[in-house]
């Protein structure tokens, strides 16, 4: 019985160093990614809250976490499968472009959410308007031209 939980803690530790050793590479954009995510929830929550009088849903919150594991799960695959093939210099570069990609929508949810968080907020609004690349619209606006 000592013998099979010996190699029982063997497998487990085994799978452990392997799970470290992808994870490892992936480490910033997960990090990265949690950041976005959990200003995202929060903001998305309280806007929620302003907007449409509602609590808290469990729904919003698990379809949020699902997309999260989404976005960990294609940066996985994308970054082994060039590590595969020798190419960890395209594997990194992959993985920072689609973070900084995930993370630009992340902080256009969240700058639209603390938009209705905060309405009277021109800055805000002109940060929004920046990032969704509506600046000469919002420049033509604010000058009477529209």
């Amino acid at each position: 019985m000592e013998t099979f939980t010996e190699r029982l803690k063997e497998a487990f530790l085994a799978i452990l160093a392997v799970l470290i050793s992808v994870i490892t590479p992936l480490a910033n954009a997960i990090i990265v990614l949690m950041i976005f995510f959990t200003f995202n929830i929060i903001m998305g929550f309280q806007a929620d809250k302003e907007e449409n009088g509602t609590e808290f849903s469990l729904k919003k919150a698990f379809d949020a976490i699902k997309l999260l594991i989404f976005y960990y799960g294609a940066l996985f695959v994308m970054h082994t499968t060039l590590a595969i093939y020798g190419e960890l210099n395209i594997a990194e570069l992959l993985t920072k472009w689609v973070t900084l990609i995930v993370c630009y929508f992340y902080m256009l949810n969240i700058l639209r959410n603390a938009c209705k968080v905060f309405p009277k907020n021109k800055s805000l609004r002109f940060f929004y308007a920046f990032l969704r690349v509506e600046v000469y619209g919002y420049i033509k606006r604010k000058i009477g031209f529209l």
